[in-house]
């Protein structure tokens, strides 16, 4: 067919000796396992076999026809087909290798410092002529809003400031703001919301409560501002223990406290252009 088929040299027949031995059948020529082509002897009186019987023994392993040459030459044609081969070998093998249990791992969970707890109500007083007055309140995290008992307390004090009833504007701050913890509420970031809130506050503080004094006291956003500390405002109507008179009342320490507050208030109308 004008086709030169090309194969290894140990599994083809020598090409001039196969065309001198035209005479004889393609299917009685054979070659050893070795690879030597059989001698001319050997050839020129071959056993007689039939051919029904020759087909049954020859194998590819042990002969060489023409089926096998065009096995080898369609084999050498196309290389694609070895690599196919092993191909699907390597994914034979991929089959079958045990499975990894890859899992992503679980996010981690960035942990903060206990959120302090509290609950800080601001009040403040701003009359329609001079300086107003904001009073803050401590409470616990737990209080809904400003006990009606804490509400009248504070407008009595502000009575005692202005001599006059003073509607307030009222407003909370409760910590943490929300209940995650995701979200960084420590001490320091407390005392920086707190210093923000106390600020828009006015000129005069009066801080009821430890908690409350000790985000505020000191710190320097207030530098403008005058601090008064006061008790918790429970504690100046609490009658003392049988036997146990102590040397200054509260209700005393709380009149101080507001005549030094309505002396200061008077001071800075007086110094008003």
């Amino acid at each position: 067919m004008g086709v030169d088929v090309w194969t290894r040299r140990e599994n083809v027949l020598d090409i001039a000796t196969v065309k001198g031995l035209s005479d004889a059948p393609v299917e009685s020529v054979a070659v050893a396992r070795s690879g030597t082509l059989a001698g001319p002897s050997a050839l020129a009186s071959p056993e007689p076999v039939s051919l029904a019987t020759n087909q049954a023994e020859t194998s590819p392993e042990n002969a060489t026809g023409i089926p096998a040459l065009r096995a080898i030459a369609a084999q050498l044609r196309n290389p694609e087909s070895k690599n196919a081969v092993g191909a699907s070998a390597g994914a034979d093998n991929v089959a079958s290798a045990p499975s990894q249990d890859i899992r992503p791992e679980p996010p981690k969970t960035e942990r903060f410092a206990p959120s302090p707890e509290f609950l800080f109500c601001f009040l403040d007083y701003v009359p329609e002529a001079g300086e107003g007055v904001t009073l803050v309140f401590s409470l616990p995290y737990e209080t809904q809003s400003l006990p009606r008992e804490a509400r009248q307390f504070s407008d009595d004090v502000a009575r005692a400031l202005f001599g006059k009833s003073v509607n307030p504007v009222v407003g909370d701050l409760r910590w943490p703001m929300v209940r995650s913890t995701h979200i960084a509420q420590t001490e320091s970031e407390a005392k920086t919301v707190v210093v923000d809130r106390v600020r828009r506050g006015q000129s005069k503080l009066i801080l009821f409560g430890e908690t409350i004094q000790h985000y505020v006291v000191g710190a320097r956003g207030v530098a403008h501002q005058e601090v008064y500390q006061a008790l918790d405002y429970a504690q100046y109507w609490a009658a003392p223990e049988p036997g146990n008179q102590p040397s200054v009342f509260p209700k005393h320490e709380l009149w101080r406290l507001v005549t030094e507050v309505r002396s200061a208030l008077q001071k800075g109308a007086q110094d008003v252009p």
